[in-house]
Formats: C-alpha cells, sequence, structure tokens
C-alpha cells in the first residue's frame, strides 16, 4: 500500500491525524512521508486522480467540518 493510501485512510480513521492536518496540512503530509508528487496530487484534490493513484474506490471529499464541544 502506498504511503499516500495509507494517509488518506487514516485521515478519515483518525481524529487527531485530521486535525493536525486541517491545522497544518503541509507538516502533516510531511511527517507522513509523502513525496512531494503526492502532497501536490492531495492539495488539488481532484477524486478522479486520487482515485487513479490510490487504488481506492469511490473517495469523497468532504467540505463541511462538524466539531462538537462543551460550553
Amino acid at each position: 500500500m502506498s504511503k499516500l493510501t495509507e494517509f488518506l485512510k487514516r485521515l478519515g480513521a483518525e481524529a487527531d491525524l485530521a486535525k493536525a492536518y486541517e491545522e497544518n496540512p503541509q507538516k502533516t503530509m510531511e511527517e507522513a512521508g509523502l513525496s512531494k508528487e503526492e502532497m501536490t496530487l492531495l492539495q488539488e484534490g481532484d477524486t478522479q486522480k486520487l482515485e487513479a493513484a490510490t487504488g481506492l474506490k469511490s473517495l469523497k471529499k468532504i467540505t463541511i467540518v462538524i466539531k462538537a464541544f462543551e460550553d
């Protein structure tokens, strides 16, 4: 499995990683060991290109983030 594929799966499953990515995408991708090409591909957000590069089917791009917090 490629680092990009693993990163995308973790990004959807691990809240801490998703938060880190939201706060500093570049640093999070570098720490995950993604190549410059993989980072560019992810930053472009083209799901068809990402599906072709990773083999993942039906990738979804979520643009709404819901956060729960206590007053």
